[in-house]
């Protein structure tokens, strides 16, 4: 399974990216996580070894990868990546701040997971803001929603 998490509201993106996390942990016990920066020498290379190798011990994998947007050989990783569209095993996540580009537009469509965040605005900015404080159960007057939501617009990660 592919996971496509992209846009630059990295608060957001790595909230999801931690929750999916969490929720594998929860469910699988013999869980192997990975996590690889493709910008980094090596990181394809370590990638592709990890998804590779198999475990007596660990049925499931969870792989976590950065910078994809970045390889210098997009079309050999997104030959890789296909080969996990449908795999019940192995679960890879791509966070990016930027639009994926269109050779990984493939990674957008079923059966592919993709989710957008976003530089919220407006009434979804101010519900964000609200839903923020209530988990951190901190009581916000509509003065200091408003003085908020000028404040740090479009800095979800100064906000919380």
């Amino acid at each position: 399974m592919i996971i496509f998490l992209y846009g630059p509201d990295d608060y957001r993106r790595e909230e999801k990216k931690r929750s999916i996390k969490e929720e594998f942990l929860k469910k699988y016990s013999g869980l192997s996580i990975g996590s690889f920066d493709l910008s980094e020498d090596g990181g394809f290379e370590e990638f592709k070894n990890f998804t590779r190798s198999q475990s007596i011990f660990e049925a499931k994998k969870i792989v976590f990868l950065e910078h994809v947007l970045e390889i210098e050989s997009p079309d050999e990783l997104i030959k890789e990546l296909k080969l996990f569209l449908e795999n019940k095993n192995t679960t890879i996540v791509l966070s990016e701040r930027g639009k994926p580009t269109k050779v990984f537009e493939p990674l957008l469509e079923k059966p592919a997971l993709a989710q957008e965040f976003r530089q919220l605005e407006g009434k979804d900015w101010e519900k964000f803001i609200r839903d923020s404080a209530k988990k951190l159960a901190v009581n916000l007057d509509p003065g200091a929603l408003g003085f908020l939501a000028r404040a740090y617009a479009g800095s979800s990660w100064g906000l919380v």
